[in-house]
């Protein structure tokens, strides 16, 4: 049985508070995890603490426009975006389609045909993820690989860090789970934790020519943003 770690995450960017509760609720019941955010501001700091597989997405923001959003989202993560929108003329379809929006639905559109569109987009990203590039580390040899297939070895404690990490990618990790597990004591405090990982994002750019995926969630601790896969096949 799955738990709700385990299901498809959606997140719901939707400004009008008892539209959004519906269609989170709506979700819930047919098996995914959901969450609601009222702005891109309440978007950011949910998918630091979880990244989504699916966002479903209002243009109409309070702080920020959704075709900006979704053209955000399609340059720089791998989840589906599904606009839900009263904005039904052509242009707005095509702006939304061209910003990267794998589906564009209108706000009469029935909760059985939103949840079947999103069902659509989540099977189509399934079946294109092998192809992925993704980034490997090696628990026995210590090296972290980027997707460009190059590598660097880590520090005793930057593996800790990373190997936590990459326990749960996409969720975030608590800044004093982390401290507890460092061999060294004087990395354990907050600024201790911030230039470990100061130091390990100029290693693996001089050594891979790649930015470690590793977000900051303030006061509370740190995620690795990217898919990932464990075990000793590095080259």
């Amino acid at each position: 049985m799955k738990t709700t770690q385990n299901l498809e995450h959606i997140v719901v960017v939707e400004d009008e508070p008892t539209l959004r509760e519906d269609l989170v609720e709506y979700l819930e019941v047919s098996g995914y995890s959901a969450v609601g955010a009222g702005s891109v501001a309440e978007y950011r700091r949910l998918s630091a603490l979880r990244r989504p597989d699916l966002v479903l997405l209002d243009i109409n923001l309070p702080d920020g426009d959704g075709f900006a959003l979704a053209r955000e989202l399609r340059g720089s993560a791998a989840c589906g975006v599904v606009m839900l929108t009263s904005r039904g003329t052509l242009e707005d379809r095509l702006t939304g389609l061209d910003c990267g929006a794998d589906a564009y639905l209108v706000k009469h559109a029935d909760l059985r045909e939103i949840e079947a569109t999103i069902r659509s987009v989540l099977r189509r990203l399934a079946g294109q993820q092998p192809s992925e590039p993704l980034w490997r580390y090696d628990p026995l040899s210590w090296q972290l690989q980027a997707p460009n297939g190059r590598a660097v070895k880590l520090t005793a404690s930057e593996a800790v860090f990373v190997a936590l990490l990459l326990e749960t990618p996409g969720q975030v990790v608590a800044r004093e789970r982390i401290a507890a597990a460092l061999p060294r004591p004087k990395e354990s405090s907050d600024r201790g934790l911030d230039t470990l990982l100061k130091r390990l994002r100029k290693k693996v750019e001089a050594g891979t020519g790649s930015d470690v995926p590793v977000n900051v969630v303030y006061g509370v601790g740190y995620c690795f943003a990217a898919r990932v896969s464990a075990g000793p096949a590095l080259r």
